[in-house]
């Protein structure tokens, strides 16, 4: 006959359920950790491909323009680059310069966190009238004053958001504001929370440009 089956102890059960807890403990000090820093590399890709974008943009029209073309506002609520750029040049004797019906705005509010890409007017046929900024003839190019930069940056235009949890975004010049001169550096921030951490995501992004002379 077959001896009869005989149950686990209870030191037996204990045994295991102690080695069913330190392979649960050591599966999780392993996976926890690799989940937490998949999302922190992702957080950090993304949020290079937004700063690379917004420094590619600003830079490839910042060289389309001239200094005195180009007007800063920085304040501790955000700032504001203003952008008149060079569309073409005229057949005249000598040949002149044309420049753009529209002014471009790259504006940054520290309240919504973003970075977005303006223009004004939406349409040229039908010019906003507020904030001092009258009607371009593309024939001179058009330093915006501090009234109306301030005008930019409370109040939000046509154009798109190019960068999300932007916690800074500096343009700094040798110029005494609103004038830009050469070389200028552009800084863009950017922070992201991420659940599980105590500490937020950051990344940081600068480029030095040089602009175009007036010859």
């Amino acid at each position: 006959m077959c001896a009869p089956r005989r149950g686990a102890s209870l030191l037996e059960l204990m045994a295991a359920s102690s080695l069913s807890l330190l392979a649960l403990s050591i599966l999780a000090a392993v996976i926890v950790p690799a989940f937490k820093a998949t999302g922190q590399s992702g957080a950090r890709i993304e949020m290079q491909q937004q700063a690379t974008v917004v420094l590619r943009r600003v830079s490839r029209e910042v060289q389309r323009s001239l200094p005195e073309g180009l007007a800063l506002l920085d304040q501790a609520d955000g700032c504001v680059l203003s952008i008149h750029a060079i569309t073409g040049v005229a057949g005249f004797d000598p040949p002149t310069r044309v420049f753009s019906r529209q002014l471009v705005f790259y504006s940054f509010r520290k309240a919504e966190r973003t970075v977005r890409r303006e223009v004004w007017p939406a349409d040229p046929a039908h010019p906003d009238p507020q904030g001092g900024l009258k009607p371009l003839d593309g024939t001179v190019a058009v330093l915006p004053g501090p009234a109306s930069l301030q005008w930019i940056l409370t109040n939000q235009l046509s154009g798109q958001r190019l960068a999300s949890d932007v916690s800074a975004f500096k343009l700094q010049s040798p110029a005494a504001t609103p004038a830009v001169a050469s070389p200028v550096t552009l800084t863009i921030e950017l922070e992201r929370p991420l659940p599980g951490r105590s500490v937020p995501t950051r990344f940081s992004l600068s480029q030095v440009l040089s602009l175009r002379n007036n010859e």
